[in-house]
């Protein structure tokens, strides 16, 4: 349910709750461009791969190119497999990955609502029947410091088109989607 808060406008609400309501359901795999930047190295790399995504549980990101290899989450477990390195690992032992795998996990599935338990959300019109959602965490101390997703709509229906994490230490993770 959508209720209007205090911090933006009725028409804004309006707005942030038709644009859950057509929020597309994820398919099994979706292919993704990636731009990765590291501040201390002041260095952006790209990446291509697919997310696989088969329950609320079990979501990837796979891998092809320049590297090859997989991120898995699979309940409280993240497994990894790329060609130095394989194993598992529980969760709660990587935060950090943990906070940058929990937003793309809940937009990709169709549930961008479940951010808002640890994010303040605010939406914004943007031009061409765009849209942008900027999601900042509620209490300081997130390694993740914004979600910002952008999209447009598509007659009565949503399409995501970027994906970007900014962390606290100033690297930053944008996905790009192909419609």
């Amino acid at each position: 349910m959508c209720i209007r808060d205090s911090t933006q406008g009725m028409q804004q609400t309006l707005n942030h709750c038709e644009l859950y309501q057509a929020w597309p359901k994820t398919p099994a795999s979706q292919a993704f461009f990636e731009a990765r930047h590291d501040v201390l190295l002041d260095l952006t790399t790209d990446y291509i791969g697919d997310f696989k995504y088969q329950s609320p549980h079990h979501f990837a990101l796979v891998y092809r190119k320049p590297i090859t290899g997989q991120l898995e989450r699979d309940g409280e477990t993240v497994r990894f497999s790329f060609p130095d390195r394989k194993g598992s690992i529980p969760l709660s032992q990587v935060p950090e990955i943990a906070a940058f795998l929990a937003p793309i996990q809940a937009l990709l599935s169709g549930d961008p609502k479940a951010l808002e338990t640890q994010y303040h959300v605010r939406y914004q019109a943007m031009p061409d029947d765009g849209w942008q959602l900027n999601y900042q965490p509620k209490v300081s101390g997130f390694s993740v410091q914004q979600v910002q997703v952008e999209g447009r709509w598509q007659g009565q229906k949503v399409q995501l088109e970027t994906i970007e994490l900014n962390f606290a230490n100033g690297d930053w993770r944008r996905y790009r989607f192909e419609p």
